[in-house]
């Protein structure tokens, strides 16, 4: 069986994919924001030292995000009058199942690669979110942010005052 395809019904084709909802325990490819896919920022561009030190607050945090249950889901915005807006979002993507803990449907933020408490935990977590920032530089107007997908986390850093409010990736 293929993945996608088509198929001539005779009054029409048919297109089909199938997408295989199970994910390894890996970090997968970021995804960039593009200069148009927000509004201009108002003056200047986000600062790595910002970016991390918002993130470092986040990752400190011992929540768990459920499969499911949008009320787990992080979404933290600083002041959306500022002239850079920070927005970090964390939430489960919709119908990932990891292909290695099948029935798991819980994951602390700071622990997306499941490897347990440790000196610097929350490390990968802060890295994960700014280099959403780091490697996302699109244009001359800076960084925009974007997304990374670890196991069934996905990880978001955008500079918008336009809150998210639909979870899916």
């Amino acid at each position: 069986m293929y993945e996608q395809g088509t198929y001539d019904i005779r009054c029409g084709l048919f297109s089909y994919r199938i997408s295989n909802p199970f994910a390894k325990l890996q970090e997968f490819p970021r995804t960039c924001y593009k200069p148009t896919d927000m509004p201009p920022l108002k003056s200047g561009t986000p600062h790595e030292l910002g970016v991390r030190s918002l993130a470092a607050q986040i990752c400190k945090d011992d929540r768990e995000i459920t499969k499911g249950d949008r009320s787990t889901f992080l979404s933290l915005m600083t002041d959306p009058n500022a002239a850079i807006p920070y927005q970090f979002n964390i939430w489960w993507k919709d119908g990932c199942e990891l292909s290695e803990n099948k029935g798991l449907s819980k994951m602390k933020i700071w622990d997306p690669l499941m490897q347990g408490p440790g000196a610097g935990k929350e490390q990968k977590c802060i890295d994960t979110i700014a280099w959403n920032w780091k490697f996302c530089d699109t244009d001359e107007r800076g960084r925009r942010g974007g997304t990374v997908q670890v196991g069934c986390l996905i990880y978001e850093f955008l500079p918008s005052n336009i809150r998210r409010t639909v979870f899916t990736n």
